[in-house]
């Protein structure tokens, strides 16, 4: 094995545990350019905020997803609850 075959192999093992996926999950395509993903994926500024423009009506309540339902996956997955009324 050569050493960038190795390499290679390294980045792509390092996409599947940043993507949460097994490696047969990760379609060969996107195995060819994981050392791009893992540059970009390392930049992404992770401290850049989601607005959500709520409607009115929120749209999904008929479906048992409130705003608050909402609010509550983003901030139990990591987000930050900033509610700016206006």
């Amino acid at each position: 094995m050569t050493t960038s075959s190795r390499r290679s192999e390294d980045e792509v093992k390092e996409l599947a545990k940043v993507l949460n996926l097994g490696l047969r999950a990760i379609p060969d395509f996107v195995k060819q350019y994981s050392d791009v993903l893992l540059e970009v994926i390392d930049q992404i500024c992770v401290d850049d905020p989601v607005i959500i423009d709520w409607t009115v009506p929120f749209p999904r309540n008929g479906r048992n997803q409130t705003k608050r339902s909402l609010i509550n996956y983003i901030t139990t997955h990591g987000g930050n609850e900033n509610l700016m009324l206006v």
